[in-house]
């Protein structure tokens, strides 16, 4: 299974796990982890997961009557940044739980600015930034204001486990199919019509299933700096 298909397959209300993902989404997201973080932890694209979670009503839809981004004073860089990620920069600001419901006129003044400690929309307006985009940040103001999430990037299943591929003949037809799962934990299970798309499938499974236990273990942000 390509890291493409990765990126897409769990984003369906018909797939195996996906409440579950979107209940520790949900928890993720109010407690203070943007979508660009929770995308990372799903190995999936950013824009993929804000249409799911407009869809079910997560993130409010952005109203018409908001602001044209040209007639905001936004870095470049910033700019580029978010464009990566297929968003534009209204709707990175819908995917932050501190910057949802403010002006995007004054988010965009405050990050055209240094870091101004003491006032909140500043600090939640740059930590913003810096949590998404660390790198940039650092191209933008100098420093380097707090490090991402260190997720794992690993899509296989570790070496050190052992895994099972059987062959199943279909209750409907007269077709084959594959079941893979891992060695004393039947729970998680892969279906395929072949053995290496049925072990890519339970690779998957696998991968979902240990991004909801990190994120359901996420401690709570404060807003800002404050405690």
């Amino acid at each position: 299974m390509s890291k493409k298909m990765y990126s897409r397959y769990w984003f369906s209300s018909g797939e195996p796990m996906f409440e579950e993902a979107l209940i520790a989404t949900k928890y993720a997201l109010a407690s203070g982890y943007s979508v660009q973080e929770i995308s990372r932890c799903f190995i999936t694209d950013t824009r993929s997961l804000y249409k799911v979670l407009t869809k079910e009503e997560v993130l409010p839809r952005l109203p018409h009557s908001l602001p044209k981004v040209k007639s905001l004073c936004v870095h470049p860089y910033l700019l580029n940044a978010i464009s990566k990620t297929n968003l534009g920069f209204l709707q990175w600001c819908n995917s932050h739980r501190d910057l949802l419901g403010q002006d995007p006129a004054q988010i965009s003044k405050a990050l055209a600015g240094k870091l101004v400690r003491g006032e909140l929309l500043s600090e939640i307006s740059h930590l913003a930034v810096s949590r998404d985009f660390n790198n940039i940040y650092f191209d933008i103001y100098g420093v380097y204001l707090s490090d991402p999430l260190p997720w794992p990037s690993g899509l296989r299943i570790r070496e050190k486990d052992s895994y099972v591929i059987a062959p199943q003949k279909s209750p409907i037809s007269d077709t084959i199919m594959y079941f893979a799962h891992v060695v004393d934990n039947e729970d998680c299970e892969g279906t395929g019509e072949t053995a290496n798309k049925a072990l890519a499938r339970l690779q998957f499974y696998r991968l979902i299933k240990r991004a909801i236990g990190r994120l359901n273990g996420l401690p709570i942000r404060p807003k800002g700096f404050r405690g």
